[in-house]
């Protein structure tokens, strides 16, 4: 007798019972989704077992939901009462509004069908990567693993720093050269400026579907750090004598802040509270020093990360009235902590492929 007329064969009380008490929760969730048979023999059978279910995909997708957001003390509370969740995966999306629009704020990135620990590795989340593998087996870890950097590096797909770098310059140059910027709207700029924004806006914005690769370089954040600190690396009198306030805070705005918010999470979090902060990695979401959300889709539309204010040092916004202040961008303290975490992340990601090479027992 095959298997499938075998349990359509069990009484309804038994099968319940095995889908309760004999499959873990991910172990229910794969296979209910195999097929319209075993959905309806597992999950449908009664009310009791559609509410249980159901309870588990609202658990999957809050979990799936804080690991894209950041939230991990929110998603280990998650995990660890059901592990057999991390072997899940599903799609999950924080839009903006629509009246925010994508060069006032690139908005968050959508993961399609990850599991959280594939979220967590795509956004750098290297020490939440290390616990969730507590509850995974090696073979687990190595597939999800391979699915999303399927040549084994830890680098972000269908780029080219070098041409964004490129981009960039283009926008430091027309920026500085441009007397049209006013600080009291940074909406304004001429045609030469608009041209380069736009083309290193869509060249950096996020892809409609992420699957693979990390969701953003940071080095292209350095690049527009080192370049405005190195740019203005002399005495406060003679900056105030060669450049204008406004296309400082400008950089700093559009450029600089817009950059920040396409991070992965784990850098965006440390940011979000200012990037000399690197050792108050708090682990509940990305907010501000002042605990209001970093998030645009959390926020006021006139009051965005990237268009409005940008995150200064000691700060946790600077908004466009504050004038006479200048504030370091931290470029040197934010690439130690990069060139930490990428030192970490290439760590955990040979310790899963000495997996591969492991001669069976």
């Amino acid at each position: 007798m095959e298997s499938k007329d075998l349990l359509s064969s069990l009484p309804k009380d038994l099968k319940q019972l095995l889908g309760r008490q004999y499959l873990t929760a991910g172990s229910l969730f794969h296979l209910a989704r195999t097929s319209k048979f075993f959905r309806q023999s597992l999950v449908e059978a009664d009310n009791s077992s559609k509410q249980a279910y159901a309870n588990l995909l609202d658990s999957l997708r809050r979990l799936l939901s804080h690991a894209a957001l950041g939230e991990w003390d929110e998603a280990r509370a998650i995990w660890s009462q059901t592990p057999s969740l991390l072997t899940c995966r599903g799609t999950v999306y924080h839009p903006n509004p629509q009246e925010i629009k994508p060069y006032m704020n690139p908005g968050r990135y959508k993961y399609n069908n990850l599991t959280p620990w594939q979220i967590a590795w795509v956004n750098e989340e290297y020490e939440f990567v290390e616990e969730m593998a507590e509850y995974m087996d090696d073979e687990q870890k190595l597939k999800q693993f391979l699915e999303i950097f399927p040549n084994g590096e830890l680098i972000k797909h269908n780029w080219d720093l070098e041409e964004a770098k490129k981009r960039l310059h283009n926008v430091f140059k027309a920026v500085f050269q441009d007397p049209t910027i006013d600080e009291n709207d940074l909406k304004s700029m001429n045609k030469s400026t608009r041209k380069a924004l736009n083309k290193l806006y869509t060249y950096v914005k996020p892809a409609p579907d992420h699957q693979i690769g990390l969701v953003f370089d940071n080095r292209i954040y350095l690049e527009a750090l080192l370049l405005f600190q190195n740019t203005f690396k002399q005495s406060r009198k003679d900056l105030y004598n060669q450049h204008n306030a406004s296309q400082r805070l400008f950089w700093r705005v559009r450029v600089i802040e817009h950059l920040a918010s396409l991070s992965g999470t784990s850098h965006l979090r440390l940011h979000a509270r200012g990037i000399q902060f690197y050792e108050n990695n708090r682990r509940s979401g990305c907010t501000l020093m002042n605990g209001l959300p970093y998030y645009s889709f959390r926020r006021p539309s006139n009051s965005l990360p990237g268009f409005h204010f940008f995150v200064a040092v000691g700060y946790d916004r600077y908004r466009v009235k504050c004038k006479g202040k200048i504030y370091d961008c931290g470029a040197d303290h934010f690439q130690k902590g990069m060139e930490q975490k990428q030192k970490k992340g290439q760590a955990l990601r040979d310790k899963i492929y000495t997996t591969r090479h492991r001669p069976s027992p």
